[in-house]
């Protein structure tokens, strides 16, 4: 599978002190991050696309030839190794959404808990033993209990996939590299909703807040030794 395009990086990347540290991606302090990969955003029937007969064809092209795949193939890679694979989701605690952050309810974006919107997309959904957190916010670490977890668990490194990029994923980058978390984010194992939006995303992100690196990079780090202490999941 082709790898996507990066465009370049930061253009103030020549009058920084130092650059970004290279980013180690080992399996007992590295934790796979899948955002939002359910029905809601990521399925053409989804909430955020109702009414409209053909959403954003080149997003959901993007989705199903190549971020979907490589997510999986991520997931399996931490799974063999015994790394963390952490999944978050929007999903409402209650069905009248009223826990839900400000943004939301003023987009009246409302996802029950029990409902289609909720669900993850199968083909890259939890399995039993990983953790799931749900947000009403575009951050991951608003308003959730992740950076406790990560901390108690001894993850330092995060790698980052899902959707969209310039929303949800580009706001937990930017709040997991403020709480001093290593980050990577997975150019081909992401979408945005249009390519003008995605190359911003990767020029701001990029040397910045995160490491970019494709999927074949981070597997080709990650090997597929478990982690002591760590019991592999099975597939």
């Amino acid at each position: 599978m082709s790898e996507l395009p990066v465009p370049p990086g930061d253009p103030l990347a020549g009058h920084y002190v130092r650059a970004l540290e290279p980013v180690a991606v080992r399996p007992g302090t590295t934790a796979l991050i899948c955002i939002d990969l359910q029905n809601f955003d990521a399925d053409p029937a989804g909430g955020l696309f109702a009414g409209e007969p053909d959403p954003f064809p080149e997003y959901f092209a993007a989705l199903e030839t190549t971020v979907l795949p490589n997510v999986r193939r991520l997931q399996d890679g931490f799974r063999s190794a015994g790394a963390e694979v952490i999944h978050t989701r929007i999903r409402s605690q209650v069905a009248d959404g009223r826990d839900r952050g400000l943004r939301h309810r003023q987009r009246g974006m409302l996802i029950p808990p029990d409902s289609r919107d909720a669900e993850f997309v199968a083909a890259v959904a939890p399995v039993p033993g990983e953790l799931v957190f749900d947000k009403t916010t575009s951050g991951m670490f608003a308003g959730t209990a992740v950076e406790a977890t990560l901390r108690r668990i001894g993850v330092t490194t995060l790698v980052f996939t899902g959707v969209a990029l310039t929303n949800c994923v580009e706001t937990s980058v930017r709040e997991a590299a403020d709480r001093d978390f290593d980050c990577v984010l997975v150019p081909d194992a992401t979408a945005a909703f249009s390519k003008e939006m995605y190359d911003a995303s990767l020029r701001v992100l990029g040397d910045s807040y995160a490491r970019l690196a494709t999927t074949g990079e981070i597997l080709g780090q990650l090997g597929s030794r478990p982690a002591p202490g760590r019991t592999a999941v099975p597939k």
